[in-house]
């Protein structure tokens, strides 16, 4: 007779090093965002330094060639959420990242993430309007082309949040709750 193992919990996320507000990663970050996908700078403030941040810099020796969007538990308001996980970006155009670091992959998940515990997501948790995308980069683009946004005007309006599931397979109906558009 054996004894039944039992199921550890998952470990919660614990979020990479990184850093954030600093010269080097407003740099790293609109390298990347601004001059590559030609994202408006005062959209990558935003969202940058939104509570909880959607963007985040790398920093170590894997993951300082990386942009993060963290991924935030939705079971509870954006502002009182914890990190369920991270979706790392290469922000290195046209060289691939190296194969050591996660298999070469330029989209990986960051380790330890717990994908369908949390999504990335900017504007408010309760905005009447949600637009859901596939990637944070999507998501972005999508911001910088709403009619209300512009250098002079750099929030997002009040009743449109933006989420992007990471490619994630399957129908969880948890971010469609309290929204009347999607």
């Amino acid at each position: 007779m054996t004894a039944a193992r039992t199921q550890a919990a998952p470990q919660p996320f614990r979020m990479p090093h990184f850093y954030r507000q600093s010269t080097e990663a407003w740099s790293i970050i609109t390298e990347y965002l601004a001059d590559n996908r030609k994202i408006p700078a005062s959209l990558i403030r935003t969202v940058m330094h939104q509570d909880p941040p959607a963007i985040l810099a790398g920093w170590g020796p894997k993951y300082g060639h990386y942009l993060f969007f963290p991924c935030w538990d939705h079971s509870q308001l954006l502002k009182d959420s914890h990190p369920t996980g991270a979706l790392l970006r290469w922000r290195i155009p046209g060289e691939p990242p190296p194969q050591e670091w996660f298999g070469g992959n330029p989209r990986p998940m960051a380790p330890g993430s717990h994908k369908r515990e949390g999504w990335w997501q900017i504007g408010p948790s309760d905005a009447d309007t949600l637009i859901i995308t596939e990637a944070p980069i999507d998501g972005l683009s999508v911001a910088a082309s709403l009619p209300t946004f512009t250098d002079q005007h750099p929030d997002l309006p009040p009743n449109v949040a933006i989420m992007a599931l990471g490619g994630e397979a399957g129908f969880d109906p948890r971010p469609l709750e309290g929204h009347t558009r999607i």
